[in-house]
């Protein structure tokens, strides 16, 4: 969900950051001593300390999910109950309040599987443009592991997440964007004019929501074209069309309405080949991983409870098999007295009137016998008695 941010900490004690940093803070290499650090780095997160007009500033900028990771990398999923985790964590271990803590940019997005056959690799090229800012390479002197569309208040990213991480796989993506400033938000209702985004808001269930409608509303806006499809299949029209929507540069000379049509055609042209939309592909993949991060549920039952459950349970089932015993033997009685010869009733009411510690002779029905349950004679007392 959430990877990088920068944020401006409210620390509530100023000891703990500094005693957690201490330890991986500069040291004199003559003698040993610590030199008072303003910077220092852990799990990659970058701490910073500075001066400023009301004292000090104390920045933390970085990955968290490599901090959750331990330095590690970031190629798995992180859901909002890791999140949660790592939030407190940085609130135990260098005393800062996320309630009051200032975000200045965060980086949030998904990293998903394609569908059986379709290749990260492959994939990521077919980013051309987010409306009308074409998609460049993330680092032109690397190989291509992936693309992105910059703008003044936000980018959006889409690459080779196998790749970028060295874990092998070949059908791993990762959709992202990137807020560089929080007012940015503010149109989509994520925050009210004017107000700040704090740590503790990226846990908000309303805030989630609308984040994930942005990943949807930006995918909606991509404009995702396949290198190769059956041409041989198309007329000539509709094959300078292809070959102008696969241009980049062609987006940004059209205005609003000739890309609406073009969009339109792009996707009757798709129709025709029997190729699928990878907007379409995208959309749906990524909603779904996000609603599965953003959603878990926390536990409602200790072991306490659910001991005082089984015993009170047990209590239940004895007392009832204690109630169906009684009736029982009862019955046969009352049978034996009315449906019996004389011989067997007057055996019956020995039977019945037998002093305490005699075993009983009536067999138990199949029915008490039936599992672990034994019929016992509550009228038997110890010999001691």
């Amino acid at each position: 969900m959430y990877d990088g941010l920068k944020i401006e900490c409210a620390v509530t004690d100023p000891r703990k950051w500094d005693t957690s940093l201490r330890s991986i803070g500069m040291y004199d290499e003559a003698t040993g001593e610590v030199i008072p650090f303003a910077q220092a780095k852990a799990s990659a997160l970058t701490f910073i300390k500075v001066p400023s007009p009301s004292g000090k500033k104390y920045i933390i900028q970085g990955s968290l999910h490599r901090y959750a990771r331990n330095g590690g990398e970031n190629n798995d999923d992180f859901n909002l109950a890791e999140i949660a985790d790592t939030i407190t964590s940085l609130q135990t271990k260098f005393g800062i309040d996320p309630a009051r803590t200032r975000i200045q940019n965060f980086e949030f997005g998904v990293n998903i599987r394609l569908p059986y056959g379709m290749c990260a690799a492959e994939f990521q090229k077919y980013a051309v443009s987010l409306q009308h800012k074409a998609f460049e390479k993330m680092n032109q002197r690397r190989a291509a592991v992936g693309y992105i569309a910059e703008f003044d208040e936000f980018s959006c990213k889409i690459y080779d997440k196998g790749l970028q991480s060295g874990d092998g796989a070949t059908d791993k993506l990762r959709f992202e964007i990137k807020v560089i400033r929080t007012r940015w938000l503010e149109q989509y209702g994520v925050i009210q004019p004017g107000q700040h985004l704090y740590l503790t808001d990226l846990l908000k269930k309303e805030v989630i929501n609308k984040l994930g409608d942005i990943l949807q509303n930006k995918i909606s806006s991509l404009i995702c074209v396949p290198r190769n499809i059956d041409l041989r299949k198309l007329t000539e029209k509709e094959r300078l069309t292809f070959y102008e929507c696969r241009d980049a540069r062609s987006w940004e000379e059209w205005n609003s309405k000739q890309r609406e049509r073009k969009r339109a055609q792009l996707q009757r042209i798709f129709a025709k080949v029997g190729q699928q939309n990878p907007i379409d592909v995208l959309a749906k993949l990524v909603d779904a991983k996000w609603r599965e991060l953003s959603h878990f549920k926390v536990q409602e039952c200790t072991p306490e409870p659910e001991q005082n459950d089984a015993i009170s349970s047990l209590y239940v089932d004895g007392i009832c098999d204690l109630l169906r015993m009684i009736i029982i033997e009862q019955w046969y009685i009352i049978r034996g007295l009315f449906f019996s010869n004389p011989e067997s009733r007057n055996k019956q009411q020995h039977i019945s009137h037998l002093p305490r510690g005699t075993p009983i002779l009536v067999h138990a029905p199949p029915e008490i016998q039936k599992g672990f349950r034994r019929w016992i004679d509550l009228n038997i007392r110890s010999p001691t008695n």
